[in-house]
């Protein structure tokens, strides 16, 4: 009969009875309670992509921000060569860099 839960089950490679043993030596239990590891780990997991997610939002907004003041330094001469380059046009990437570098280089 399926459970209602989801089960898990952990193999207790080198790396993770490393970890295991650190929990053991500073609590100064033998067991551990995994459910709590697992709770704790995926909290400062979600809190880590976050914070990722927010440098990359941050920087993504500088760089906007820079595109529109017109502060970001384009080399106008590598834009018109790779707009007209052959090869680049080739490839469906090659084209969509094509009208980005277009629109790109018409920022004054």
């Amino acid at each position: 009969m399926p459970a209602k839960l989801r089960r898990h089950e952990i193999t207790e490679t080198p790396e993770v009875a490393a970890a295991l043993n650190s929990v053991r030596a500073a609590t100064g239990a033998d067991r551990v309670n995994i459910p709590e590891l697992v709770v704790l780990g995926a909290r400062v997991k979600v809190d880590s992509v976050r914070a990722a997610d927010n440098d990359a939002t941050a920087a993504l907004e500088d760089l906007a921000e820079m595109v529109k003041s017109g502060t970001l330094p384009v080399d106008r001469a590598a834009a018109e060569e790779a707009r007209h380059s052959p090869p680049c046009l080739s490839t469906g990437l090659g084209r969509r860099l094509h009208i980005r570098t277009r629109n790109l280089a018409t920022v004054e």
